[in-house]
């Protein structure tokens, strides 16, 4: 188990990230989970790469902490964002499986990503060595394809 900080008082907005992402402080914890880049979004299609641009430079400034959800790699290719934008992070990984999809051959594992700018400590000591695969989400298991 993680703990990541004590927190007594939440804030939700609905408004433009950037403006959002702009007003942040210090003592402010922000999650991040905007549409996958390079994906079929759902959001209307319209995260581009120019957002995610905008998004790396003001988390990079971010002065609290922060978390971002994106998508590491599947079978077929890598999310080539993660090298470009996201790699001198904390990345931590865990495998997802799609059972969404129009045609059941769409639906294949997916390795997700949380980006930090922190590194989280643990409580205790994990069983495995396997610092990866984060235990704030639920235990590795097989997937059933």
């Amino acid at each position: 188990m993680y703990k990541l900080c004590q927190m007594r008082e939440w804030k939700f907005v609905c408004q433009d990230f950037q403006k959002t992402l702009s007003q942040a402080e210090e003592t402010d914890f922000v999650y991040c989970d905007p549409p996958y880049i390079g994906r079929h979004t759902d959001y209307f299609n319209s995260w581009s790469p120019e957002l995610e641009s905008g998004l790396f430079r003001l988390l990079s400034s971010c002065p609290g902490r922060f978390i971002l959800s994106t998508w590491h790699s599947n079978q077929y290719r890598q999310n080539p964002y993660i090298d470009q934008f996201w790699a001198n992070f904390h990345i931590a990984t865990k495998d997802h499986f799609y059972y969404v999809g129009a045609k059941e051959t769409n639906r294949n594992p997916m390795l997700e990503a949380l980006v930090m700018n922190y590194q989280p400590q643990p409580d205790e000591e994990p069983e495995t060595e396997e610092l990866v695969q984060l235990q704030l989400l639920e235990t590795r298991g097989a997937y059933e394809t």
